[in-house]
């Protein structure tokens, strides 16, 4: 019987000495034992560093920053090669295979929406 846990993910940001809420988004995602950092451009897994390609980064980036979010194959490729770079959606499909590859036995955390995209879910 596979057992279901919601892991928690938590976003940290710079401290502020300021009474008023930063308005700087976060630089470091975790979730579980998947960690990612925007300031060093690094991710690592069970402490062990994600070897990434830039736009592998991005869109696991944007996913973890959103989990439980359906994204599109556009939005994904929009943050991974920008807005006016011609690509297919369907790049984004090979990018998110590699991800699910170097993720290992938390491939799942990244779901195929069918028809639509893919979001990241923080049960495992």
């Amino acid at each position: 019987m596979r057992q279901n846990f919601l892991l928690s993910c938590s976003y940290i940001v710079p401290h502020f000495e300021s009474t008023t809420m930063p308005t700087e988004p976060p630089h470091q995602i975790s979730c579980g034992n998947l960690f990612i950092d925007l300031t060093s451009y690094t991710a690592t897994l069970a402490s062990q560093a994600l070897h990434l390609t830039p736009s592998e980064f991005q869109i696991l980036w944007l996913l973890m920053g959103s989990p439980g979010r359906t994204f599109t194959r556009l939005d994904l490729l929009e943050a991974a090669r920008g807005p006016d770079t011609p690509s297919s959606e369907r790049t984004i499909d090979v990018h998110i295979r590699s991800l699910r590859t170097k993720l290992k036995d938390h491939a799942n955390m990244i779901q195929t929406v069918h028809g639509v995209g893919y979001r990241f879910n923080n049960a495992q």
